[in-house]
């Protein structure tokens, strides 16, 4: 193979790395990471129970936002692809975690979803997830615009978050507990 093909073949490669890694941002804006059931009827089924959390992440930059710095993370960082969204990959441990944690798992935090907001797209700032021995629940936390995405048994719902709870959860942030990653021990 001559110097040109094997440049045509390391370009290749590099392409393909970064179309690979890049997989993320084309479900942010395709909407196709929020193909979710708007049935609020099965919210009681998908409200993860009352326990700690077996696992949680903290979401990447917002594209909206940060569109710049959400690219150099999903290119660059080590990260998390859960239901189409990207996360941090590190891990730590954080005592708010469990406060928005138990928020979550009470189901007067969620409303009905009430469709689009200004932002224009969900982002995901946080994901829980709750495991015990009848099945999994995951909750994917959108703080910016109210909204969360449940996931259980092979189902999904997309909701709000009620005001009282986002409120909560921005007042842990607020007085410097940053609910940022945690992984439960096992």
């Amino acid at each position: 193979m001559n110097r040109c093909g094997k440049t045509c073949v390391v370009l290749a490669v590099m392409l393909g790395v970064i179309g690979w890694r890049a997989r993320p941002l084309a479900g942010i804006f395709d909407g196709g990471n929020l193909r979710t059931s708007e049935d609020f009827a099965s919210l009681d089924s998908m409200v993860p129970p009352r326990m700690a959390p077996a696992a949680a992440y903290e979401g990447l930059s917002h594209p909206t936002w940060d569109g710049v710095r959400l690219c150099f993370e999903v290119l660059f960082k080590p990260r998390r692809i859960i239901h189409g969204h990207a996360f941090e990959f590190a891990t730590a441990k954080n005592g708010a975690v469990g406060e928005i944690a138990a928020l979550l798992t009470d189901r007067s935090s969620y409303r009905r979803w009430g469709g689009e907001k200004p932002c224009g797209v969900f982002h995901a700032n946080r994901y829980f997830r709750w495991t015990d021995g009848s099945g999994s629940w995951e909750v994917l936390l959108g703080e910016g615009c109210g909204e969360a995405l449940l996931f259980h048994g092979g189902r999904s719902l997309r909701c709000d978050v009620s005001p009282d709870a986002v409120l909560a959860i921005l007042e842990l942030e607020k007085s410097g507990i940053r609910p940022a990653v945690l992984t439960a021990s096992r």
